[in-house]
């Protein structure tokens, strides 16, 4: 019954995430400046992190305290609180590609989905910034780049998770009545 919650669980979550792309950002996060929609939000995250857009020295693909895909960050410090975030969630990263290596795919997914749920929420609720961002525009246009995708993110790890854990449960299940039924063992 764990498991069918648990499943039921992710298929809601797929739907959540239909309607948050199909869904504009709520009237509560509209102000006087035109907010970007979801769907624009991810967008501009896809076209800018393809071109190689970057925010501070630790929010964008690759990006990591000034150095780009490279195995260690670089040595600079966040420039704002949201940078802050963005360094927390590449740590966050780091830790689980290393719980990846020693655990397996599946706690890979589920340490990134959780890295990119904190990160989200963290930056969706970043109303008073104890480090203030030099150009406001762009730090919070950059901020609704980062929430939305993480949310959107997180949500694909938590599917990639599901899938991976459900896929080992059935392999070991499928060996164990292989080694069941096999002639000769029984």
């Amino acid at each position: 019954m764990k498991i069918f919650r648990e499943k039921l669980s992710t298929v809601l979550k797929y739907v959540v995430i239909i309607m948050i792309i199909v869904a504009p950002l709520s009237s509560e996060a509209q102000s006087q400046k035109k907010k970007l929609t979801t769907i624009e939000a991810i967008e501009k995250a896809f076209l800018g992190w393809a071109g190689g857009q970057t925010y501070g020295n630790w929010f964008g693909p690759g990006w990591w305290g000034g150095n780009i895909h490279t195995p260690n960050p670089g040595s600079r410090a966040p420039v704002d609180s949201m940078d802050e975030i963005a360094m927390a969630h590449d740590f966050g990263y780091q830790v689980a590609e290393e719980q990846g290596a020693k655990y397996g795919n599946f706690e890979e997914y589920r340490l990134k989905g959780l890295a990119d749920s904190i990160a989200a929420a963290q930056a969706r609720n970043l109303t008073k910034w104890t480090y203030p961002p030099r150009d406001t525009d762009l730090a919070e246009e950059n901020r609704e780049i980062m929430y939305t995708f993480f949310e959107f993110e997180s949500l694909a790890y938590d599917g990639l998770y599901a899938s991976a854990f459900t896929n080992q449960i059935l392999l070991g299940t499928w060996i164990g009545l292989i080694e069941y039924y096999r002639p000769g063992l029984n």
